[in-house]
């Protein structure tokens, strides 16, 4: 478990919060993120809304001092940004592709656990290594603790299948998030799928954007798109 010291450790450098998952501790880094997520204050979401509103490619430099996740760079851009999407924009129905460890699953889930309503349809291959990196808990989507599953459906198989599917099922939806395959071809296929079944106003967001020119063309088609860092994109249907 996560004692005071590692506690502190982690507030003033979260880049050492991955060692803990690495090392089998998904309980202590568990704990690591729900303390970082607390320290974001209401005056936080409040004026992160304020610097999105202004500019459509923001640095992280520019977000409040006391957001200690980025300090350690790219780590935990998408999981900052989607906590504060949900609590700011509140989805009631959101589908994202790519869990894994769940550890972005768990971010989502908690946003809609604090926004008070929400469901989450995660979507993944199931496939318990990733290149050479064997998934350090027993099961996809494990580290999503208990209390927070009531928020949540997890469907395991080929998005190619299930996206449509479940869009088709489920749809129109309020927020799509891609951190699945991320091939230009499967970025592609996934931000076109989604449009057609988000509402107007919803959002699409992407993780690694960076990773192929898939996500820059396709947000040309959204009424407003913001990049993070280049790392994590988002926009309005």
């Amino acid at each position: 478990m996560l004692s005071f010291s590692n506690a502190r450790i982690v507030l003033n450098e979260p880049s050492t919060i991955p060692a803990f998952l690495r090392g089998g501790k998904t309980e202590a880094y568990r704990e690591a993120l729900r303390k970082l997520l607390e320290n974001l204050s209401q005056s936080d979401l409040k004026e992160i809304g304020d610097l999105l509103e202004k500019s459509n490619s923001i640095s992280s430099a520019a977000f409040p001092r006391k957001m200690a996740f980025y300090k350690s760079g790219s780590e935990f851009t998408n999981i900052l940004m989607l906590y504060y999407l949900i609590r700011l924009e509140k989805p009631q129905l959101i589908i994202e592709t790519g869990v894994w460890t769940g550890k972005t699953s768990w971010t989502i889930l908690q946003a809609l656990a604090d926004n008070g309503s929400g469901h989450l349809i995660s979507v993944d291959l199931g496939v318990k290594y990733i290149c050479t990196s064997q998934l350090p808990i027993k099961e996809i989507g494990g580290f999503v603790p208990q209390r927070l599953r009531s928020y949540w459906t997890l469907e395991i198989g080929d998005a190619v299948k299930l996206v449509p599917a479940l869009l088709k099922e489920h749809g129109p939806i309020d927020m799509f998030y891609h951190d699945s395959d991320h091939s230009y071809e499967h970025m592609k296929f996934e931000f076109t799928t989604a449009y057609q079944h988000v509402k107007n106003n919803g959002i699409i967001s992407s993780d690694d954007i960076s990773l192929s020119n898939a996500w820059k063309e396709f947000s040309r088609s959204l009424r407003d798109h913001y990049e993070i860092d280049y790392l994590f994109g988002y926009g309005h249907k």
